[in-house]
């Protein structure tokens, strides 16, 4: 796969980047050139063999990205610094629990948790403010969750 093509002013503009099923391992190699497209709106490394993220990803200011079906067993720490977020999908992955550095991402509104390994979902996911909808489907949650204006999907 050839990245290079990134470095064009024209490729800047992209707003919507389809990495889906790609298998990607390390993003690493190419993470230089993601982060260059200035006006990237939304990502997606649906379907890839993702365990993480580099810590340079934090610097994205997409407003969606799609982590669903890798091998995340946590939410990557980077993720907690892209401001921007509004939607997140972290689907079909390993996660057994979510940091409470989720409260990080105020302007979130959409998270889906769907076919993981939670048992729990943390204070700081339900008290934020923006957030309307979470999918936590096939999860062993060992309690039900409630958030006033949030459809919750179980």
């Amino acid at each position: 796969m050839n990245f290079n093509r990134f470095e064009t002013d024209q490729d800047k503009n992209v707003i919507y980047l389809n990495l889906n099923n790609c298998r990607l391992e390390d993003l690493s190699p190419i993470s230089n050139h993601i982060l260059s497209i200035e006006n990237l709106n939304e990502l997606n490394l649906h379907s890839n063999f993702l365990e993480t993220l580099s810590d340079n990803f934090s610097r994205l200011k997409v407003k969606k990205l799609n982590l669903g079906s890798n091998f995340l067993k946590e939410i990557p720490e980077c993720i907690f610094g892209i401001s921007t977020l509004e939607e997140v999908y972290l689907n079909d992955n390993l996660l057994e629990n979510i940091s409470s550095n989720i409260e990080e991402l105020k302007n979130l509104k959409k998270i889906n948790l769907y076919h993981n390994k939670l048992r729990e979902i943390p204070e700081e996911l339900l008290n934020l403010e923006n957030l309307t909808e979470i999918d936590v489907r096939e999860n062993p949650l060992t309690k039900r969750i409630q958030k006033e204006n949030c459809r919750i999907i179980y």
